[in-house]
């Protein structure tokens, strides 16, 4: 065919992108290849050929074709599925930007360049936009800074006053873009098929259950000592939360006060309402332990026991049962045991020393200006 006429031909087909002409200049290309699905030309509506230096008419491998490939894990993977097929595969195909639909590895982009689960999956835990990959890329200082711009970025860009102003969105089209991006079965089956969506689903449901709240975790992430560290302050902050001012009886507070205008003033003490309640770590179970009442210079606690919640044994006989939100409920030998363990692990681990005053003995004296006075001996008494 003539130079002239080829030339015309890509002419037209550039205007008018049709399969026909693309079979026709594509007849001239001798490499080529076809969809393994229909055996028919690769074709895109964004496909181009241009005609060579050399005269010879050649793919424009910039757009989708036979010769676009990603290289990915070291190897080079060639788009070998026509759009067509792309169509009747996946639903959501027709709707996407055929400009950007294979920038990112979704099963769209897995299936047409027929790229395998595993190396796609490594893939993308190396190519995502994380603290690790950026400052492997950039270096410590560098990787940093663009984390935070990053964050700060996305901090932005994902609210809806921006979609609104940027794109026109209303408050429907946002709330439907957010459940489309949420890590649910049916989500992940639309990104990755069937087999592969139910996978990576279960797979995340069995992180959830350990991720950021065993000790395993935090080290696989932060290294031994750094894991360690944020794990056991993550225990205390948590413990913060259980034991803040309206977690606690208003009784117990009322006996601290008026305890503490004898202990206070002569000792730092900390209590709910006075520097929140104190939080010890212990190493041997990986748990803490809160203190109702403490005095920091006779490394002293105070426990305010509930008669109910803690079975107080002048009320109770050891094998009566509690229903306290465990199944099949708990026995007051439960809770007796449960409360000695504690008062001996901070003894062994603190050198903490524990006086239980009871709910019951609190009411009948909470006027009695000796009942006070007795407590402020015996913990002296203590030291």
């Amino acid at each position: 065919m003539e130079t002239a006429i080829i030339k015309m031909l890509i002419t037209k087909y550039r205007k008018d992108k049709t399969i026909e002409l693309w079979k026709v200049l594509e007849n001239l290309i001798e490499d080529k290849s076809y969809c393994r699905d229909c055996n028919e030309s690769i074709f895109y509506p964004n496909s181009l050929i241009r005609l060579g230096k050399d005269g010879n008419v050649k793919y424009e491998t910039n757009n989708p074709c036979s010769k676009s490939f990603k290289n990915v894990g070291g190897n080079k993977y060639y788009l070998s599925v026509c759009s067509f097929c792309l169509d009747k595969k996946f639903d959501e195909y027709s709707g996407m930007n055929k400009s950007r639909v294979f920038n990112i590895m979704n099963r769209i982009t897995r299936y047409a360049y027929n790229i395998p689960d595993d190396v796609a999956n490594e893939f993308t835990k190396t190519t995502a936009v994380t603290l690790k990959n950026l400052v492997k890329k950039y270096g410590e200082i560098d990787g940093n800074i663009r984390w935070e711009k990053y964050r700060n970025l996305q901090a932005v860009t994902n609210t809806f006053e921006y979609k609104k102003e940027k794109y026109g969105w209303t408050q429907s089209d946002f709330d439907e873009f957010n459940q489309s991006r949420a890590i649910t079965e049916e989500n992940l089956i639309n990104r990755h098929g069937d087999e592969e969506g139910k996978k990576i689903f279960s797979d995340y449901c069995k992180k959830q259950i350990t991720n950021g709240k065993s000790l395993e975790w935090f080290i696989e992430k932060h290294g031994d000592e750094s894991g360690y560290n944020v794990y056991k302050l993550m225990l205390i902050n948590k413990a913060k939360g259980i034991n803040s001012p309206g977690c606690v009886s208003r009784a117990s507070q009322d006996f601290f006060d008026s305890l503490d205008i004898l202990i206070g003033t002569k000792f730092n003490t900390s209590y709910s309402r006075k520097n929140r309640e104190r939080i010890f770590y212990i190493e041997e179970f990986n748990k803490t332990y809160s203190v109702d009442y403490y005095i920091e210079e006779l490394n002293l606690a105070i426990e305010f026991n509930g008669d109910y919640y803690h079975a107080n044994p002048k009320k109770y006989k050891c094998d009566v049962h509690f229903n306290l939100c465990k199944k099949g409920g708990v026995t007051a030998k439960d809770l007796w045991e449960k409360d000695e363990k504690k008062y001996h692990l901070l003894e062994k681990h603190h050198g903490i020393r524990t006086i239980v005053v009871w709910e019951s003995d609190y009411y009948k004296n909470k006027n009695n200006a000796k009942f006070y006075k007795n407590i402020t001996r015996l913990c002296i008494g203590k030291k």
